[in-house]
């Protein structure tokens, strides 16, 4: 029989899945129909679309939680065929699950990379600027790889978050599920692995360098444009200040949705403070993160469409 909090963990990871996945197809729609967007903004925003989607089928093959208790943080796996899967594939749905969370950041700096290219070397073909725009993301990607496998516990680490993950959501002793995690201080169990080098290691370093290439690439193209003498139509002024204050909601809305939540969980986590299902708040408000990113592009994109036809 399944426990209480597992069976809620299912049903709301399901839904917010379900509804992640219908923005992202509603936004594909609209990109369709709008026909002003240029090919290589377009193939940028596809990007985004397809990041979406695979990250709300993961979301819902995984139907993932988080445990900080005692000292150990866990990531138990409640979805029904993650069991069925070989032990590699198993790995990989955890290890793409956060690395498509990390992206959420990482992808930042490539529309504006495809911007300043698109100014600066009209000559490449789309196809190189989409390549050396993104190779930033890539290279974060290949960088995530070395500490997210680190989540892929011992055997012997294995019993102690799935003791942990257990006693946390009060989960039946027969009940089987798939965990991921890493201690919060050096353990021989685990290899002296720890979660704190992939927070500092990982999710710092690169939620920081991705804003600063951000600003940084925003800053370059003011100076291309001001350096030509460059004077923008009312228009393309408009249209491009909507398109920042969409670039600096995608920055702002991740941090302003899981600061709270986090602030509250790790630091008495730390602790090892018996924190339970509490930790689910944490869970639910990381996946309204692709929710709230999506929208916002649907409501660019129907803002543009809008646009579009009233200058017909």
């Amino acid at each position: 029989m399944s426990s209480y909090w597992a069976s809620v963990t299912r049903v709301v990871t399901v839904c917010e899945s379900g509804i992640i996945f219908l923005i992202y197809a509603i936004f594909l729609f609209l990109l369709s129909r709008n026909t002003r967007i240029s090919q290589s903004f377009r193939m940028v925003l596809i990007i985004v679309a397809v990041h979406g989607l695979l990250y709300a089928f993961n979301i819902w093959l995984v139907l993932s939680a988080h445990v900080f208790h005692h000292g150990h943080f866990s990531v138990p796996l409640y979805g029904p065929l993650v069991p069925l899967l070989p032990k590699l594939l198993q790995d990989m749905s955890m290890i793409c699950l956060t690395i498509f969370s990390y992206l959420i950041w990482q992808l930042i700096p490539g529309p504006c990379s495809m911007q300043y290219l698109a100014l600066t070397r009209p000559h490449l073909n789309i196809y190189t600027r989409l390549f050396l725009s993104y190779s930033i993301t890539i290279c974060f990607v290949i960088y995530d790889y070395f500490f997210v496998s680190q989540l892929v516990p011992t055997p012997e680490y294995e019993k102690i978050i799935q003791a942990t993950s257990r006693e946390a959501f009060d989960i039946d002793k027969n009940e089987h599920f798939v965990v991921y995690g890493l201690p919060f201080q050096q353990i021989p169990e685990n290899n002296n692995r720890t979660c704190i080098t992939l927070a500092l290691g990982c999710v710092v370093s690169t939620y920081f360098s991705s804003y600063i290439i951000f600003g940084a690439i925003i800053v370059m193209i003011r100076r291309h444009l001001k350096s030509f003498g460059v004077k923008l139509s009312e228009k393309t002024l408009k249209m491009e200040n909507t398109f920042y204050k969409m670039q600096l909601l995608q920055s702002i809305l991740p941090v302003v949705i899981i600061s709270f939540p986090i602030a509250l969980f790790i630091i008495p986590s730390i602790t090892s403070h018996d924190l339970g299902p509490a930790t689910l708040s944490m869970t639910f408000s990381v996946w309204l993160v692709p929710m709230v990113q999506g929208s916002v592009f649907v409501y660019y994109l129907r803002t543009s469409l809008r646009n579009q036809k009233t200058s017909q």
